[in-house]
């Protein structure tokens, strides 16, 4: 599994590469090289796909692989290509709360203390699920109240990438 098209602060960004292994390229949707570590969006987004989970790549003998679910170990390489530090990201903000996936619940809840020592929750799932529970977003830089059109953009986004059977994550 490969994570393909990232989504954030209005910004749809093309990743390049296949498998878990972290080599490849992010680029805006006019082939313009981006690079998402320099945007604060896009960090909060790989801190939330990486610690948002319980599985881990690793590289064995020439070969990267994903120990625990596919979905979780493509964020984890998707982060990796962006530069971050997977190891030094876990230490920085400790998990120390869980309420795992369930079919039933289609999200998964972690709870990680950050290094100014506050409590922050991350959350990830399907995408609908995630949206019907949400009243603010965060873009440009402020947390602000989701208005219509913005629910109905990505409800847009979500109904084009689903039909290209590509999985959707919120």
């Amino acid at each position: 599994m490969t994570a393909r098209i990232i989504y954030a602060n209005n910004k749809l960004i093309k990743v390049s590469g296949v498998g878990y292994a972290p080599i490849g390229e992010f680029y805006r949707e006019n082939e313009e090289p981006f690079r998402p570590i320099e945007d604060k969006h896009f960090e909060l987004l790989f801190r939330i796909g990486v610690l948002n989970g319980t599985s881990k790549v690793e590289k064995k003998e020439n070969l990267w692989i994903t120990i625990g679910d596919p979905t979780e170990g493509s964020l984890h390489t998707l982060a990796m290509k962006a530069g971050v530090n997977i190891k030094l990201l876990k230490e920085k903000y400790p998990q120390i709360g869980e309420i795992p996936f369930t079919s039933e619940s289609k999200r998964m809840v972690t709870i990680h203390k950050t290094p100014e020592n506050e409590t922050q929750v991350y959350i990830k799932g399907a995408l609908d699920i995630i949206l019907d529970r949400c009243n603010l977003i965060y873009i440009n830089g402020n947390i602000q109240p989701i208005i219509e059109e913005e629910r109905t953009k990505i409800l847009k986004l979500n109904e084009v990438y689903s039909s290209q059977q590509l999985r959707i994550l919120g």
